[in-house]
């Protein structure tokens, strides 16, 4: 799987992920993060999927992973810190500044 070239899947809900799992696999991927039990028919390439569909929904739960929102690409937050710019409140003027 590490060599296969990664490709968009869309995961539902409109959520897109970056992965290198076959086209073949990508159901039981879904399925994993939809929240669905595996099927037991399953070899072992789809229960490997569905388990990593599983642990990509436990980790979107924790924070562990985010929704980027100007393409809806599952990523880690890291990565839309540092692609998103950071707005910062402009500073005001002195006649209008607190001082304690």
């Amino acid at each position: 799987m590490s060599d296969a070239p990664s490709s968009l899947v869309d995961l539902g809900n409109g959520i897109k992920a970056r992965t290198a799992i076959p086209e073949s696999d990508r159901a039981a991927l879904r399925s994993g993060f939809a929240g669905y039990p595996p099927n037991p028919r399953w070899s072992a390439a789809k229960h490997c999927a569905w388990r990593t569909g599983t642990r990509w929904r436990s980790a979107l739960q924790t924070g562990d992973l985010v929704v980027r929102s100007r393409d809806a690409l599952l990523v880690n937050p890291a990565e839309v810190s540092k692609l998103q710019p950071t707005h910062s409140l402009p500073a005001l003027p002195l006649h209008q500044r607190q001082t304690p």
